[in-house]
């Protein structure tokens, strides 16, 4: 695993919770996740006719969240019901059925030729959704639907108001509540999402609200009276595995994390007899950590395992497997940053660059503020060509690094090589080296390896005998680095560089040093101060 300090580079492989998921309605209701947490056969049990009851008073006192719980509830319990079939809930089940279908409408359609971006549908939506609103605007699964297309747009502020009345009409829907902490996580907001699940009287009966629950209390270091109410419910057969899959997952990450291994791994076994999507990337991130963990091929089947596959793809060096998962997995939360970060370092090909500029572009849109994303976005630009185009996603990387009083050297190293790409090798030297330095000060050999990789393939082109000495120094230096750990990134980049290795004419460029570009050394003046020009390749690949 990697340490606290290697975090930068790989925060969603370091560290994984089972917090919600936030998709629309309607894949929500795909994928089984709407309000029912009990089997449809034991709907006569005592804790779900008392919600019943609980529901049917309140939607008589005229509150407007309670009779669309009250009708989806019945609904899942029996697809028969009075209630269901009622008039009042007939605008329920539209809106459950239909609040995505402006995608699917528009794909269908065959006059439209191209491809909407998840932006343009989230305006799209929008504009629907304001329309229901002025003529009914009691419609909490609404309000929530306009949050998450305001945060496609990357517009938390009107994401976070929008929430905001859903909750005042829906305060304790479920459904909502794991709306609402998936939103404020992503506002990074973690106490806010803490407090909302402890205030919500379902989250000590629904597993997957107490799941979040247990999450975001181990990752704030904050202690919870859950156990209790956790080991009623993954000992209840009333409730269905499927959703009682992520308390167990829950509960087993934090025995391993507490170094109860063999616990662990008898609850992640019972996660993965039946489990949500969510489960399963929890299970597979474990399995990469403890190979004594493995998952059946047919919880494989589990329906929308995006991000699971994702993971396994990545462990497997199958950057074209972790693209086509990460495409996915962004389409279902578009909003986050996570499928894009990972994909977008699929870099080894020209098609892995054109897709992983295509996915990072996508995730910009909605995390602007995610520097990560503009980094990895300037490295396939420059493997394309479009240095000027990578020029200004490092700038705004860096500016966003200073905005937030933080300075991260992998950043220098990206702009050495936008540096070389826009031929100035020297500069792209001093950049690297100044990177390199940094991230041996600060104690992170293997971000600092895997720099000089990144290096190296550039020093190939103008300098192939010390890329050749530099890259015989790394591979001696990397098992005492990873310790024997599988690094796919680095393997894949290792394999990259020997492979140009073998196509490099081993003349160095000469004569290649372009005019000065003073912007280029304006930036780098202003935030890769004191760098030092002698500092030469094979030296430093020495020093790790």
């Amino acid at each position: 695993m990697l340490n606290d300090n290697e975090k930068w580079a790989g925060a969603l492989l370091a560290k994984r919770q089972v917090l919600p998921r936030w998709h629309s309605p309607q894949t929500a209701a795909e994928r089984g996740e709407r309000s029912g947490n009990f089997r449809p056969s034991l709907r006569d049990s005592k804790p779900e006719l008392k919600w019943l009851t609980s529901l049917e008073e309140q939607s008589q006192r005229e509150q407007p969240h309670a009779a669309i719980e009250l009708s989806e509830t019945a609904y899942i319990l029996d697809p028969k019901s009075e209630r269901w079939s009622s008039p009042s809930s007939t605008g329920v089940h539209m809106l459950w059925s239909k609040a995505a279908n402006i995608r699917f409408e528009f794909a269908a359609n065959p006059d439209n030729s191209r491809q909407l971006t998840n932006s343009e549908f989230a305006r799209l939506e929008i504009s629907r959704l304001r329309a229901i609103l002025r003529s009914n605007p009691h419609l909490a699964l609404v309000w929530s639907e306009m949050a998450r297309n305001y945060l496609i747009l990357g517009d938390d502020t009107k994401a976070s108001r929008s929430m905001a009345c859903a909750l005042g009409l829906a305060p304790n829907n479920p459904y909502l509540t794991r709306a609402s902490v998936r939103l404020y996580v992503h506002l990074d907001q973690p106490d806010r999402a803490l407090n909302l699940l402890r205030k919500n009287p379902a989250t000590r009966h629904d597993p997957r609200l107490l799941a979040a629950e247990i999450a975001l209390a181990d990752a704030g270091k904050v202690a919870g009276n859950w156990a209790a109410a956790a080991a009623r419910i993954i000992g209840d057969a009333n409730y269905r595995p499927a959703l009682v899959s992520d308390l167990t997952a829950a509960l087993a990450t934090l025995d391993m994390a507490n170094g109860k291994h063999k616990k662990a791994r008898q609850l992640f076994s019972r996660t993965i007899a039946a489990p949500s999507e969510n489960a399963l990337a929890q299970t597979q991130w474990a399995s990469e950590r403890d190979s004594k963990i493995v998952i059946p091929h047919e919880a494989w089947m589990t329906p929308g395992s995006d991000e699971a596959r994702a993971l396994a793809a990545r462990v497997n060096g199958d950057w074209d497997g972790v693209l086509d998962a990460a495409e996915c997995w962004l389409d279902s939360e578009a909003f986050s940053s996570r499928p894009a970060a990972m994909a977008s370092f699929a870099t080894f090909t020209e098609e892995q660059n054109q897709r992983s500029e295509a996915i990072a572009s996508k995730a910009i849109d909605s995390n602007p503020h995610v520097s990560l994303l503009w980094n990895n976005r300037a490295v396939v630009r420059a493997y394309l060509g479009k240095s000027a185009e990578a020029f200004a996603d490092v700038e705004a990387a860096l500016a966003n690094e200073k905005s937030l009083g933080t300075q991260e050297p992998v950043l220098f190293a990206t702009l050495g090589l936008v540096a070389y790409r826009r031929g100035y090798p020297s500069l792209g030297n001093s950049c690297y080296a100044k990177a390199i330095n940094t991230l041996n000060k600060d104690k992170r050999p293997r971000s600092a390896a895997l720099g000089m990789l990144f290096w190296i393939r550039e020093e190939l082109r103008y300098d192939p005998v010390a890329a050749q000495e530099a890259l015989a120094q790394i591979k001696k230096t990397l098992p005492r680095i990873t310790n024997g750990e599988k690094i796919p990134e680095m393997e894949s980049m290792l394999s990259a560089v020997e492979n140009e290795l073998l196509q490099a004419t081993l003349v160095p460029l000469s004569g290649t040093e372009m005019p000065e570009d003073p912007r280029l050394n304006e930036v780098a003046n202003e935030y890769v101060p004191e760098r030092d020009e002698s500092l030469t390749l094979p030296v430093l690949a020495k020093s790790i």
